[in-house]
């Protein structure tokens, strides 16, 4: 991905995405994919996975229509 904003950002928004449909493991595969590049930091990758791994149960706001109504980001 290296350090082209505009696609820092579309990748950003589509993992956003993802986790409002319900789909955690979705993101977690996408931020692995992202570990074999050299342009990113790898430790802030795995940290990441192992944060979403750990908390995926708790992130399915799909069915939340509380959770969607508050515009947080």
């Amino acid at each position: 991905m290296g350090h082209d904003k505009e696609k820092m950002n579309h990748w950003a928004k589509k993992r956003h995405d993802e986790l409002d449909s319900g789909k955690g493991e979705e993101v977690i595969k996408a931020t692995r994919r992202l570990l074999p590049s050299p342009d990113y930091e790898k430790d802030i990758c795995k940290r990441k996975i192992n944060y979403f791994e750990k908390n995926k149960e708790r992130m399915q706001y799909a069915g939340d229509k509380d959770f969607l109504s508050v515009q947080v980001f």
